[in-house]
């Protein structure tokens, strides 16, 4: 869902006071039902991994501060209750880099990146999360700069040449980490 937040739509609801996030149960349902699908055909699915392109939405000005100083917070409790959730404590979870350029109204942007990097489970920060891998994106091609685009001035999202990369490197990420 292309400019979602974690803080509300893809809030798990499992902190006290926190509501379950639109998103989030859109996610869960169709998880489930798949899995539910897979068996009745005689499978037996077990989640290794989790891809995650998220965080523009935290950063952003009208998000306000406050939610981008929380989302080291709310993308590790994402991560635990998505494995919980779903039974798989030592899911995989495979995740990119947001924001290569920066924006006047992506205020938090610096805040949502460095929460993002405290994540993976390499630093060893307060917030880092075991099988949690930060790949980095900076460096892929964005929308404005995307082949004959009809959002030249998009300098948010990756365009079609990048989101590829991005998809090739998440997909590396799984298979060096799974071998």
């Amino acid at each position: 869902m292309s400019g979602s937040n974690l803080y509300k739509q893809w809030n798990p609801g499992n902190r006290p006071g926190d509501i379950r996030g639109e998103e989030y149960v859109k996610f869960v349902e169709t998880v489930k039902n798949a899995l539910v699908d897979l068996k009745k055909q005689g499978y037996r699915p077990i989640i290794r991994a989790m891809v995650w392109q998220q965080g523009e939405a935290d950063a952003r000005d009208i998000a306000g501060m406050d939610q981008s100083r929380r989302y080291g917070p709310n993308l590790k409790n994402f991560i635990e209750q998505v494995r919980k959730e779903f039974g798989c404590e030592d899911m995989l979870f495979v995740y990119g880099t947001v924001m290569p350029l920066a924006a006047p109204r992506f205020t938090g942007r610096e805040l949502v990146k460095e929460a993002q990097a405290a994540i993976d489970e390499g630093p060893s920060s307060e917030l880092s999360v075991k099988n949690a891998l930060l790949i980095p994106a900076d460096d892929l091609q964005m929308r404005c700069n995307d082949y004959k685009t009809p959002m030249p001035k998009d300098d948010v999202y990756l365009g079609t040449y990048g989101i590829l990369i991005l998809g090739e490197r998440f997909a590396d990420a799984i298979y060096q980490k799974l071998k």
